[in-house]
């Protein structure tokens, strides 16, 4: 058995210390200043726990943490900022820099570093990250994530919104590219359900070896599909592409989630949810499956929970078990 820890660094002690001290008993942003039509917010969100893995000569069990997040949040009458950093690598780190300004009651324009809305997992706000981990697919394979740039969202009718920009991500390391990206995004809400569909159009330039500008530069499409309600909560989406290397669209991988309340809930008082959720990821040469399943107690709503998943994982390197143990504090 091997255990490996976490070494601890001045910057991510600073970080998680701040982002837990804004979490009072109450779990609610806190505001340090509000005067007329002018409010900002400090929020912090804290995601940590324990996972354990087999592997050939044994299981090794290694403390994680997944998030350690400082915010501001700014509103000056309509127009609203939002300022992100993470301390979870040990330095501090900008995630998100950008403001919303509305032209009118339905143009909404944002400018900055803010996250492309190229599937609906990535807009999920992190309180209602069910699972330990966002699925292989975003995690591996999605091309977009941060980027600088300009989007533009207009309410086209009551209840869809459509969403259209471009991005720009300069490498910051030897693992990345440079991109330049065009997207547009179409989001329609109905009482329970919101479906999604977005395409971006993509260009990498500047590869190294270790990120070939090749293997990713194109055409990408997503599907994606939402339930919600007092008790279920459904996920499914469906990635496919295009690059410089096919020559015709593929499957890139899909997921499909679904949860229910095993209580029903009531305010912020406890209650248990369980699910599972099933992966399929496109590794060009071969096919990835996965299977997750999940239990988690929310002591304190969506800002206090504690969570266990077991995932079964059938790779091309053979068979694999691994169980993650969370623990989520904040508020958002």
């Amino acid at each position: 058995m091997n255990i490996d820890t976490i070494k601890p660094r001045k910057h991510f002690l600073i970080s998680l210390a701040l982002a837990l001290s804004l979490c009072s008993t109450s779990l609610q942003a806190v505001t340090v200043f509000e005067k007329d039509t002018t409010k900002v917010d400090l929020l912090g969100w804290f995601q940590g726990g324990i996972e354990a893995h087999n592997l050939e000569d044994g299981v090794s069990i290694q403390p994680t943490i997944g998030m350690a997040r400082l915010a501001s949040r700014i509103t000056i009458e309509q127009t609203r900022g939002f300022v992100q950093f993470e301390g979870s690598s040990g330095t501090l780190r900008l995630l998100d820099a950008f403001a919303e300004v509305p032209l009118t009651k339905t143009l909404l324009v944002t400018l900055g570093q803010f996250r492309v809305p190229q599937t609906l997992d990535v807009m999920i706000r992190l309180p209602d990250m069910h699972f330990a981990k966002r699925p292989h697919l975003v995690r591996r394979n999605m091309v977009l994530g941060r980027n600088q740039g300009l989007m533009v969202s207009f309410e086209a009718l009551k209840d869809l919104r459509l969403e259209t920009g471009l991005t720009r991500q300069l490498a910051t390391n030897l693992f990345d590219a440079t991109q330049a990206a065009g997207f547009l995004r179409a989001r329609y809400d109905l009482k329970h359900l919101r479906f999604h569909g977005a395409y971006s159009i993509l260009q990498e330039a500047n590869a190294t070896i270790l990120a070939p500008a090749t293997m990713r530069s194109g055409h990408h499409f997503n599907l994606g599909l939402q339930y919600k309600d007092a008790l279920w909560w459904g996920l499914a989406e469906v990635h496919l592409d295009q690059t410089r290397n096919d020559d015709w669209l593929n499957l890139n991988g899909a997921y499909f989630s679904l949860l229910k309340n095993l209580t029903f809930p009531t305010g912020r008082k406890p209650y248990f949810e369980a699910g599972a959720r099933y992966e399929i990821l496109n590794l060009r040469n071969a096919f990835e499956h996965s299977l997750t399943a999940a239990l988690n107690y929310h002591v304190l709503g969506d800002n206090l929970n504690i969570g266990a998943n077991y995932q079964i994982l059938n790779a091309p390197s053979g068979w694999s078990h691994a169980v993650f143990l969370r623990l989520q504090v904040g508020t958002y």
